[in-house]
């Protein structure tokens, strides 16, 4: 059960490639709550999201971003997959200039990934929360 104060995290687009997170990995405590705020604030204007995946989930997460690019409803899911169950939190399609922030847990220790899932920024766009 997540108990104690929530730990804040802010994340934007790395300022030099607008394809990869300023941020690679995040350190938390298992089972404390997490609020990650994302703001795109890219130089490049491309829409990004970050979604938050299971501990270890990293490979099974990659395969549905690339499964989700190939969706011809992809844009309207946000390039989230509906039927992803290594997800555990993620925040809507981010256009330029704004931000959203999502709240979640890290119910054990491990490696949590997290990445964006808009077409081909997967392979970059990607890091680590862990939790100990």
């Amino acid at each position: 059960m997540p108990s104690g104060p929530a730990q804040e995290l802010s994340l934007t687009p790395d300022p030099v490639n607008p394809m990869a997170y300023a941020i690679k990995l995040f350190n938390v405590k298992a089972g404390q709550p997490v609020k990650l705020t994302f703001n795109n604030k890219a130089a490049v204007p491309l829409p990004h999201n970050v979604v938050v995946g299971k501990a270890g989930s990293k490979d099974a997460l990659m395969a549905a971003a690339m499964k989700i690019m190939t969706d011809p409803n992809g844009m309207a899911k946000g390039f989230v997959p509906e039927d992803c169950p290594d997800i555990i939190a993620h925040t809507k399609l981010v256009q330029p200039g704004q931000s959203e922030t999502i709240s979640f847990s890290c119910p054990s220790p491990g490696e949590y990934p997290y990445m964006c899932m808009f077409p081909g920024h997967s392979a970059l766009m990607n890091g680590i929360i862990k939790a100990e």
